[in-house]
């Protein structure tokens, strides 16, 4: 028999070992009950209380060490002692394991808690000032008002002033004769003789002129409805835009008639678009700007 403790080989019937003072033998005080399938010893200790299972080595070794439990003794070493201190360490070590286990459990608790906490702090103090965020006005870009108002006077010096300037336009663009065929102003002096010219460049030369004409006849129209007159002559104003209307409308006539004329020189292309239009227009403005001189409100 070898001693468990130093190894000493030792009679069989020895009760304890020669080298070290080991008990090797506790006669009748725990009967092993052995499981050689399953490659483990059940042993138990005293009161059958505690059970101590240890795994057989089955690999060959230099000396086998059977497995003994000894008794408490008072003299020597106990084996009960051992086995005690090996289960108070293995519920150390299965306890130490158990508390790592919860206090990482609960130190990622912790971590997911501070996390949220911080995320809720940081909700906490952005959200007021979303709240109390207002964005920007949009950039609008801003124009000059309009001109007050004149006052009547003004608006009747304006009216007057416009009024004077409209007789001329008309007497530019085209006065008829009366008793003869014929009259004055762009229409008789400028229009008639080109638009039947045999050279084309001196049509397409009517064709620029009557565009002057045009747009000299349309500026005078848009600077009078920038006019902010007084609303007791609003209705003096509209009339006259009306008959800068009829010599705009005149104007256009003449254009259209020059541009067919570029195109085909030939009467029969320009003549229908510029009568009777052209005669209509004329004759209507010259039968309602009469009516058409201011009157002081």
């Amino acid at each position: 028999m070898f001693c468990r403790s130093c190894g000493k080989e030792n009679a069989d019937e020895a009760q304890f070992c020669t080298g070290c003072g080991v008990q090797l033998r506790v006669p009748d005080v725990t009967t092993p009950d052995m499981f050689p399938e399953r490659g483990f010893a059940q042993v138990d200790v005293l009161d059958s209380a505690t059970t101590q299972v240890m795994e057989t080595v089955t690999a060959p070794m230099p000396y086998a060490l059977p497995l003994q439990v000894a008794a408490a003794s008072p003299q020597k070493r106990s084996m009960t002692g051992l086995i005690v201190a090996l289960v108070i360490v293995g519920v150390l070590v299965v306890g130490g394991g158990i508390a790592a286990g919860l206090y990482f459990m609960g130190a990622i608790g912790d971590a997911r808690d501070a996390v949220s906490a911080i995320e809720d702090g940081y909700s906490a103090d952005i959200t007021p000032e979303l709240e109390e965020y207002e964005a920007p006005a949009a950039s609008v870009e801003t124009y000059p008002s309009q001109e007050p108002a004149l006052s009547d006077d003004e608006s009747y010096d304006a009216i007057a002033e416009y009024y004077v300037a409209l007789g001329n336009m008309s007497d530019s663009v085209g006065v008829a004769y009366t008793d003869k065929y014929g009259g004055t102003g762009f229409a008789y002096e400028v229009f008639n003789p080109s638009i039947g010219a045999k050279s084309l460049s001196e049509r397409e030369k009517l064709v620029s002129q009557c565009q002057e004409m045009l747009d000299t006849v349309s500026g005078q129209k848009q600077t009078l409805d920038e006019v902010q007159v007084s609303v007791l002559y609003e209705s003096q104003k509209t009339t006259l835009l009306s008959l800068y209307g009829l010599l705009e409308r005149r104007a256009q006539v003449m254009l259209g008639a020059a541009q067919a004329a570029v195109d085909d020189p030939s009467e029969t292309k320009w003549r229908p678009i510029l009568s009777p239009a052209s005669t209509q227009t004329r004759e209507q403005f010259e039968a309602e700007y009469p009516l058409a001189e201011p009157v002081r409100q």
